[in-house]
């Protein structure tokens, strides 16, 4: 039997390998890349692929017609964008502890700190950070200022953060061996406090957006069965989305705080309706798609409130096709 796999060192045992029934292993080719074995003609040609992730940074901001990709490098992303189109946050993550920058329409980008961005404070002076092991949370000043940790002592491992206005934060997250849960927390001054049950949560395999009301009063998350709840942050009941569709994903509040705009289509492409939440009436409101689907993995954005500007990263897994002779 033939097979694609690493033996030992990544750096020189991917290859293609044969394993005979009694357990013998020889190597049949061995090289830099890692090799996926498809196919073996009965003449002895053999159909080898190669794998390479393709990642893109679209965004359609202020003062432009059409997306543009904006990433820094191979490795960069993006889940923010301001109101008015006027900025993105973009986390770089070819360095262990992530890296955020700041980019304003026609501007290049600005290093802020360490972690990955989830958003701006609606004054624009400071950028939320999650660190890469999810605590304690940063902000950054976006002018003059020094970076810093907020207090976090009951070590609370962060998903998401947003903000509810210049001062407060909302997260969910949990702690060592606990149930995750919604958290708020003043920046100035205290540690995070619950307003959510246990099991309150978000995930970002199919959940990366935190939609806060105009008025900062309402978050939407999961419950511990994993329906879309609108929490208070007042501690108050939860209510239930009407109306949502199995697999939607609700990612912006509507500017004047009556709706959600909702998501389906998994970015084939994603399709954005207002749902009003009130009647149940849709309107349609954008449509998000890669500039080429081929190999379509990941596919996550972020959406102004009146969904005029949008900032889209997705991630396509392409294999380069070859067919060798010669093996045995």
């Amino acid at each position: 039997m033939w097979f694609g796999g690493t033996r030992g060192s990544a750096v020189s045992g991917d290859g293609i390998y044969a394993v005979t029934r009694d357990g013998r292993l020889r190597s049949v080719l061995v090289g830099p890349s890692r090799y996926k074995l498809l196919d073996i003609a009965t003449d002895g040609r053999v159909l080898i692929g190669h794998e390479r992730e393709d990642r893109v940074v679209e965004a359609l901001m202020a003062g432009n017609s059409m997306p543009v990709d904006i990433a820094l490098r191979s490795s960069s992303s993006s889940l923010w964008i301001a109101n008015d189109g006027s900025s993105v946050l973009i986390v770089e993550q070819s360095t262990s502890s992530y890296e955020t920058y700041l980019l304003k329409a026609g501007g290049v980008p600005v290093h802020l700190g360490l972690g990955m961005p989830s958003a701006m404070s609606p004054d624009g002076r400071w950028a939320l950070a999650i660190p890469v092991n999810g605590h304690p949370l940063h902000v950054h000043p976006t002018g003059p200022g020094k970076s810093r940790e907020l207090p976090d002592p009951e070590n609370i491992v962060f998903n998401l953060a947003a903000w509810l206005d210049n001062t407060h934060i909302v997260g969910f997250g949990q702690k060592r061996a606990d149930r995750s849960r919604g958290y708020v927390q003043d920046i100035s001054a205290g540690s995070p406090r619950p307003f959510t049950p246990d099991g309150a949560t978000v995930g970002l395999s199919r959940w990366w957006t935190l939609p806060v009301s105009p008025d900062g009063k309402r978050v939407v998350g999961l419950d511990e069965h994993g329906a879309s709840m609108i929490y208070r942050i007042d501690g108050g009941p939860p209510d239930p989305i009407p109306n949502l569709q199995p697999r939607e994903v609700p990612v912006q509040w509507a500017a004047d705080g009556r709706g959600l705009l909702v998501a389906h289509g998994e970015g084939l492409p994603w399709v954005v309706e207002r749902l009003d939440l009130a009647s149940g009436r849709r309107t349609p409101a954008a449509t998000i798609r890669a500039h080429d689907p081929a190999g379509l993995r990941q596919s996550l954005f972020a959406i102004s409130p009146d969904a005029k500007y949008y900032v889209h990263s997705y991630s396509r897994l392409l294999s380069d096709l070859f067919v060798v002779q010669g093996l045995k």
